[in-house]
């Protein structure tokens, strides 16, 4: 017996599923599919964000070089939005992401890391226990002094 029913979705494309769940043992569980919509960032480009019922991540492409250092940093423009950020060398899974970082109750949440590859790298921008909320994310080159 299925533990969540069928998953309809309305147009031929790629989708992200997605299982939330609540911090409570025993507590319920949220499963969704979104069309996924990738964003291509370059390096020091500023983007703007928002999660909501209709957008429950924000998904980015960065293409970086083997070696290079990079700073994912993701600021909320309000005030209770935890972000949470995901890299993933290619295609995300549990075995492809290298990297992540949370806020917690801060405005700001970075993360630094050397990319082991030339290559697509996928950011994922999601929330962390928290209501939805607006954000603003760039990716940087940087020196491992900055962090």
């Amino acid at each position: 017996m299925p533990l969540v029913d069928p998953l309809i979705v309305p147009v031929t494309g790629t989708y992200t599923v997605a299982v939330y769940t609540t911090n409570e043992v025993g507590g319920s569980v949220e499963v969704f599919a979104e069309e996924t919509r990738a964003v291509e960032v370059t390096r020091d480009e500023i983007v703007s964000g928002e999660l909501s019922e209709a957008n429950r991540s924000g998904v980015y492409i960065y293409s970086g070089l083997a070696g290079e250092l990079i700073a994912v940093r993701v600021r909320r423009t309000v005030e209770s939005f935890e972000p949470y950020i995901s890299v993933y060398q290619g295609v995300p899974s549990e075995a492809t992401r290298i990297a992540w970082a949370r806020g917690s109750r801060t405005a700001a949440v970075s993360l630094g890391l050397s990319l082991p590859a030339d290559g697509l790298y996928v950011i994922i921008v999601d929330r962390h226990s928290s209501p939805f909320g607006n954000y603003e994310m760039v990716v940087q080159s940087t020196t491992l002094g900055d962090f």
